[in-house]
C-alpha cells in the first residue's frame, strides 16, 4: 500500500447542474484535507458523495449560501474519507463558483 499526501485536484468550475468534483479510483480511497469554494456571485452550492455522476443518487454532505466574491471552506468535507468509485458533487443554483480540494491518497500501489 501506498500513501501520497498533500494531492491537489484541479480547480473545478461548478456548474447549475451535477458537476463531478472529484471519483475515487478504484482500490483506492481519500481523505480530504482542504476544500474551499470561491463564488464570483451570490449563490448556493450544494455538495454531494455518490456512487455515480448523479446528485439524485448521492447523500447531502453540505448547502452553503455564498456571498458575491466569498470564499468558504467547506468544513464537512474536510476531514472526511471516501472508499473507490465514490464521487464529490457540487451542484450550484447559477455559474461562478470554483472548488478546489486537497487529499491524501491510500490505494494499492508499492511505495
Amino acid at each position: 500500500m501506498s500513501i501520497k499526501t498533500r494531492l491537489s485536484n484541479p480547480t473545478v468550475d461548478v456548474l447549475a447542474s451535477d458537476t463531478v468534483i472529484f471519483t475515487v479510483d478504484a482500490a483506492s480511497r481519500i481523505a480530504v484535507s482542504a476544500f474551499s469554494c470561491y463564488a464570483a456571485s451570490a449563490t448556493d452550492v450544494t455538495f454531494y458523495s455518490s456512487p455515480n455522476n448523479t446528485s439524485a443518487s448521492g447523500d447531502i454532505l453540505a448547502t452553503k449560501t455564498f456571498a458575491t466574491d466569498e470564499e468558504k471552506d467547506i468544513s464537512e468535507i474536510i476531514g472526511q474519507g471516501f472508499v473507490a468509485g465514490r464521487r464529490i458533487i457540487a451542484v450550484g443554483d447559477s455559474t461562478g463558483v470554483n472548488a478546489t480540494m486537497t487529499y491524501t491518497l491510500y490505494d494499492g500501489d508499492d511505495i
